[in-house]
């Protein structure tokens, strides 16, 4: 007679094996009495599907199919792939992608979007990512007529200072202060009265969302 193991943790079906007789039944009784070891059951469990799994059920002493997406990722629109760990139905809003996906994803978010339930391949992705660079670079620059500004400085003695916050009240016009060109080349500029005013402006839109 066929026996059917299952895991002592997760309960899922791990493999089929012929059942050992009970020596003492047999020698006692002349019965054949065969032992259920723990952990296993003479009920045959369902065929499964892709991503499913059997579950024995102790209680009900049945089995049961659950999702099983272990070896895949969850992730949901915000495109932070966690590792799928456990058997069991997906999260509300999340999807399940492949390590591979998950792997470009980790790489570059803008690879793929996600529609309808569906991960896809981004088909704005050079213009996506091309804003992404620009929102990145416009995070530690500002542009002013003379050239791009580092927002933090690092000075000569190795400390950082915020520009509009520690050194702006500082300049003066015809002072020599360093740009920056999109390619990150510097350029070494004079001060001038518009460029204080741009200064300025920056720091009340930054602060005060003042445009």
């Amino acid at each position: 007679m066929l026996i059917y193991k299952y895991d002592v943790i997760t309960k899922e079906f791990l493999y089929s094996e012929e059942a050992n007789l009970d020596p003492a039944e047999w020698q006692i009784n002349h019965k054949k009495v065969y032992m259920i070891p723990a952990y296993s059951t003479k009920t045959k469990p369902p065929k499964t599907a892709s991503n499913e799994v059997a579950v024995f059920n102790e209680e009900t002493g049945g089995w049961e199919k659950q999702p099983d997406y272990r070896g895949f990722y969850l992730v949901n629109e915000e495109k932070i792939p966690v590792p799928i760990t456990a058997i069991g139905e997906l999260p509300a809003g999340y999807i399940a992608i492949t390590s591979a996906e998950a792997s470009k994803m980790f790489e570059d978010k803008l690879f793929y979007v996600i529609e309808n339930g569906k991960l896809i391949p981004n088909s704005n992705y050079q213009e996506d990512k091309q804003k992404q660079q620009e929102a990145l670079f416009n995070q530690s620059f500002f542009n002013t007529s003379l050239g791009y500004v580092r927002r933090k400085v690092t000075m000569q003695d190795g400390t950082t200072r915020d520009f509009l916050a520690d050194i702006l009240a500082l300049l003066q016009v015809g002072v020599p202060v360093i740009t920056y060109n999109k390619d990150l080349t510097q350029n070494k500029v004079i001060v001038t009265k518009d460029f204080i005013n741009e200064c300025k402006q920056q720091m009340l839109a930054d602060f005060y969302g003042v445009q």
